[in-house]
């Protein structure tokens, strides 16, 4: 016993040195693409097994932003760009990466609509999805970045979410994660998120197809699929080296790898 104990403290010892060795990199911010960062992180420590990769979840843009401007972050990852309060702070901007934005349903079936009926659905005039199954709307915060696309890529969406906010019982997500899991565990859910999510968290939803226009083939190069949103990497301008090592990194083949299994592309503006 006195041995076993002996060989546990040591294990113990030595996982405390080696980590207090390895040079950390706080990341975190919107939730699209909270995945795709943890697909990131094992190739990115077995590059550079000194350096580790920690993340925090369920912070959202706005306070991924403001935890990096307190120094609580080295990374933040924002599905918009920054204000001109948050510029100041002396916080810089990236392009990260280039994602379609979906529509997605907790359906049996495969499911097409053009956009006309999509703002049907978000107002509640259309209110079965298939075989008469009744659309459950999932609704994000106002100013939300999802809610922000909507108004401003659809015509007729922003005043259909007017309509949509109005209905009784219709339950507003409040993070990507939570839009994610409701969605998945509610039959005829309808909701908006990022192809980059729905490839790198566990689901069953089904992508909508918009007048015909296949998202995963939009991915592939082929189609024109209307809609597509970004992500950037934010930082303080001054960076230490193993921040620097990490935005290195997302240049690599292995990055570049992870970004096409999520649906997603490198993007450059």
């Amino acid at each position: 016993m006195k041995k076993i104990y002996l060989s546990i403290t040591a294990i113990a010892i030595s996982t405390i040195v080696s980590t207090s060795y390895a040079d950390v990199i706080q990341i975190g911010g919107t939730g699209m693409t909270l995945g795709l960062v943890k697909a990131l992180k094992a190739p990115f420590e077995k590059q550079y097994p000194n350096d580790q990769l920690m993340i925090t979840p369920g912070m959202g843009s706005g306070g991924g932003i403001a935890a990096l401007a307190d120094s609580a972050l080295d990374i933040a990852i924002s599905g918009r760009h920054l204000k001109d309060r948050e510029k100041a702070k002396g916080l810089k901007i990236r392009p990260f990466i280039e994602t379609p934005f979906v529509f997605v349903g907790n359906a049996p079936k495969a499911l097409n609509f053009s956009i006309q009926e999509l703002v049907d659905i978000f107002s509640g005039k259309k209110t079965t999805l298939t075989d008469g199954l009744r659309t459950r709307l999932i609704l994000r915060p106002e100013g939300d970045s999802v809610t922000k696309f909507l108004e401003k890529e659809i015509d007729g969406m922003k005043a259909a979410l007017v309509k949509a906010r109005a209905i009784p019982g219709v339950p507003i997500a409040q993070t990507d994660q939570e839009n994610m899991k409701l969605a998945q565990n509610m039959a005829g859910a309808v909701t908006a998120m990022t192809m980059a999510q729905v490839r790198t968290e566990p689901n069953s939803l089904k992508l909508v197809k918009i007048d015909g226009f296949d998202a995963e083939k939009s991915i592939i190069g082929e189609g024109t699929y209307p809609f597509k949103t970004n992500a950037w990497i934010v930082t303080r301008e001054k960076i230490s080296p193993v921040v620097q090592r990490f935005l290195d990194f997302l240049n690599t083949p292995s990055a570049l790898s992870v970004y096409k299994n999520s649906g997603s592309r490198k993007s450059s503006k």
